[in-house]
C-alpha cells in the first residue's frame, strides 16, 4: 500500500487528510488588536480629518443655502394682508 502524493481534504474548518488530523492555527485576540490598533486606527482617523473640512464646506456652502431656499416659507413665515 503506497501513500498517494497529494493529500485530499475533507473538512473546512478542520484539515482532514490521510495523515493525522490538524486544527487551522487562529491568531490571538490581543495580538489581532494591537496589530489593528497599529495599522488600521490611523487610516481611519486620517480619514476622518481629510473627511471632516469637505463635510463642513458642503453644509456650510450647499446644503444650508438650499435648504434656506427651500424651506423659506416655513422658516419665515408671511403675516396676513
Amino acid at each position: 500500500m503506497t501513500m498517494p502524493e497529494t493529500l485530499t481534504c475533507q473538512s473546512k474548518n478542520l484539515m482532514v487528510c490521510d495523515g493525522p488530523v490538524v486544527a487551522p492555527s487562529r491568531p490571538y485576540k490581543i495580538r489581532m488588536t494591537i496589530v489593528m490598533i497599529v495599522f488600521v486606527y490611523p487610516i481611519v482617523t486620517l480619514l476622518l480629518y481629510a473627511l471632516t473640512p469637505i463635510t463642513v464646506s458642503l453644509i456650510v456652502f450647499v446644503v444650508s443655502p438650499l435648504i434656506a431656499r427651500r424651506f423659506d416659507w416655513f422658516l419665515r413665515p408671511r403675516s396676513a394682508p
